[in-house]
């Protein structure tokens, strides 16, 4: 059995109203797994259960991906549920159990624009980011872990402190540049393994607005959507690159190959 939990707390300063997240995450790691995790992890699309209580407001989501689907051993049964509570919380939880030994991480890939949306949409340069990480897992030049926990400090990757995205992103250093940007996953400082604890700050300035990612997972995928071409989204907006930016709690990608990383594996 699984059930991990992430908390994003976005704050708009003028009426000073706060949204909560919560969330969890199905996505195996990459490699020989990557195309088989991102599609079993995203299937997971039907309504199971709506309800209304005094106090919140939730969904609840299920899908049993069968033994053998895209390649993965086990029927794995997974329940997502939703909840908009009256304290502007709102929280996505993820539980999956398994019959059979498997390979389960899992995430909420969402992307943020804190300015709003607009056609462009603006960049995410300007933004405020904070990563509670003293390590990071470098890349090799097609973006898969090499194994290697290396240290933040005296580096671009060093977020322990306020730093503008557009600060270092452009900096003639190789794990930006295989990357093409940030689009890597950071080792959390945590003082027990499972806690909700805080991972990531960031805020927008002009807007004033800013967003908490509180997560139980031990590392988060920092993505500043460095491969958007301009498409075209809701209401007309576009998004061209670095116009959002993603927090993804999760354990390590490529953990079925480093047996150092924190371990994806479920019975």
């Amino acid at each position: 059995m699984l059930s991990i939990a992430t908390n994003l707390s976005l704050r708009e300063p003028y009426s000073r109203r706060q949204i909560h997240f919560r969330r969890e995450r199905i996505f195996t790691d990459y490699q020989q797994w990557s195309q088989l995790a991102a599609w079993r992890s995203y299937r997971i699309s039907y309504p199971h259960l709506g309800c209304r209580t005094g106090n919140s407001q939730s969904l609840k989501l299920h899908y049993l991906s069968a033994d053998g689907e895209e390649g993965f051993p086990g029927n794995l049964d997974i329940h997502v549920t939703y909840t908009l509570s009256n304290q502007n919380e709102f929280i996505i939880t993820y539980h999956a159990t398994t019959d059979k030994t498997t390979l389960v991480n899992l995430t909420h890939h969402g992307f943020f624009s804190l300015s709003g949306i607009a056609n462009p949409t603006a960049t995410v340069d300007n933004n405020i980011v904070t990563i509670n990480a003293d390590f990071y897992t470098p890349i090799d030049n097609v973006s898969i872990p090499t194994g290697e926990i290396a240290k933040v400090e005296g580096t671009p990757m060093d977020f322990r402190t306020p730093q503008r995205v557009d600060s270092r992103i452009n900096d003639p250093f190789e794990q930006l540049e295989f990357g093409a940007g940030y689009d890597h996953c950071y080792v959390l400082n945590k003082r027990e393994a499972g806690t909700l604890s805080f991972a990531a700050k960031c805020v927008e300035p002009e807007s004033g607005r800013s967003m908490e990612v509180y997560t139980t997972e031990p590392g988060v995928q920092v993505y500043t959507s460095n491969w958007h071409n301009g498409f075209e989204g809701a209401h007309g907006a576009t998004f061209p690159a670095r116009s959002a930016i993603c927090f993804e709690a999760q354990h390590f990608p490529d953990t079925p190959n480093k047996g150092h990383f924190p371990s994806c594996g479920m019975r």
